[in-house]
């Protein structure tokens, strides 16, 4: 073997080392931020500006399963926040561009930002602000204003950003927002987190997932069906056991009731719940309240499983219905896209299954608890 060969591999061996070594000092710089999916890329200026924003600070302060995750908490003490939720979004479109997907900087900035204009609790507080759960989400209704108001539109224009370029419902913006029941950003996003935390999902499992996913012709889909079923049984395990629970919708219900009452005696304004108090400030005026009917709130949201049973219909006192957000993922199998129902009959009966309940409810009895019930 001759010397100048050997010198040769010996160049390449030190290339490749340098390259991973830079690589690897890159992912360790301050703006690469770490989430549950790996390195989140904060390099552009205003991504940096973005994120020191008291906005979206503030969501390190909101829980994505609002007041439902203090009563059934994640296991080993591990929280999701509408901050988590927002840096992993993001992290989605960037992993679309990294794909070969063009991408814009103004959809990466829009998918940060997708969030941040969530009240107190998230959705819980949709009873109080939209008259039920089935009548659009509160958050997208205040969003674009939300930006202006808060300083938002201020911070994007110093870099060539209007409004417009960052809100999620741009129709340019089909990495970011798709139509349910199709696989988004947001969609692929907190059902990986949600499957990561609830155990459905190992970290093997969201390898695989994120090796495999792709966004193509404006659509997000999987060439391996298996990974495809493992996602979208996550979303329907959530629509039934966690944040679409009866348990979960009940929450809300106490919680929007208890708030309203508060609202009614001055104790909170508006503006506390929209934006200038976090879900831990909130809950305290709640647990602190000297008021009855408040306290009867906060003992149920704190014994919510005790709370009803289900019953047949025509015994209930309430018929519980809610969004259904079940996925069902594009596949690329042999160069055709079809769709997970229309290749796994089972998976397509529990997902029509799950989606009929959720459309007819659950009909329940509620069971009255003593004051100090723990």
């Amino acid at each position: 073997m001759s010397q100048r060969f050997l010198s040769y591999v010996a160049l390449v061996f030190l290339g490749i080392v340098s390259i991973a070594y830079a690589q690897q000092k890159r992912l360790d710089s301050p703006h690469f931020v770490d989430s549950i999916h790996g390195k989140v890329d904060t390099q552009e200026p205003v991504i940096q500006e973005l994120l020191a924003s008291p906005v979206m600070q503030r969501l390190k302060h909101i829980h994505q399963y609002s007041t439902y995750s203090m009563t059934h908490p994640f296991k080993g003490g591990k929280t999701f926040t509408r901050y988590n939720h927002s840096l992993g979004v993001m992290k989605m479109v960037q992993l679309a561009k990294e794909k070969g997907a063009r991408i814009i900087l103004a959809q990466i900035v829009a998918a940060l930002l997708h969030d941040c204009s969530h009240t107190v609790f998230s959705h819980a507080t949709e009873p109080l602000l939209m008259n039920g759960f089935t009548n659009g989400n509160y958050q997208d209704t205040i969003h674009a204003n939300f930006l202006k108001e808060h300083g938002i539109l201020d911070i994007v224009q110093k870099y060539g950003f209007s409004l417009e370029d960052i809100l999620p419902d741009n129709p340019q913006y089909t990495a970011l927002e798709q139509p349910s029941p199709t696989l988004c950003a947001d969609r692929l996003e907190y059902n990986l987190h949600s499957g990561y935390l609830s155990g459905l999902l190992t970290d093997e499992d969201r390898r695989a997932i994120f090796e495999d996913i792709r966004f193509e012709d404006n659509k997000w889909f999987f060439t391996k069906p298996e990974l495809a079923l493992k996602l979208a049984l996550v979303s329907l395990y959530d629509a039934l056991h966690t944040w679409g629970s009866p348990s979960s919708m009940l929450t809300s219900l106490h919680t929007s009731k208890a708030l309203k009452i508060l609202l009614n005696q001055k104790k909170i304004t508006l503006e506390d719940i929209l934006y200038n108090k976090s879900d831990a400030e909130i809950w305290e005026i709640m647990v602190e309240s000297p008021d009855s009917e408040v306290k009867k709130h906060v003992n149920n949201i704190l014994n919510i499983d005790k709370t009803y049973r289900f019953v047949p219909l025509g015994e209930h006192d309430m018929i519980l219905k809610g969004k259904f957000s079940g996925l069902d993922p594009w596949i690329k199998i042999n160069g055709k896209m079809v769709k997970l129902t229309e290749i796994d009959a089972k998976y397509a009966k529990e997902f029509n299954r799950v989606k009929e309940l959720k459309k007819k409810g659950w009909p329940i009895k509620f069971i009255p608890l003593a004051v100090n019930a723990q």
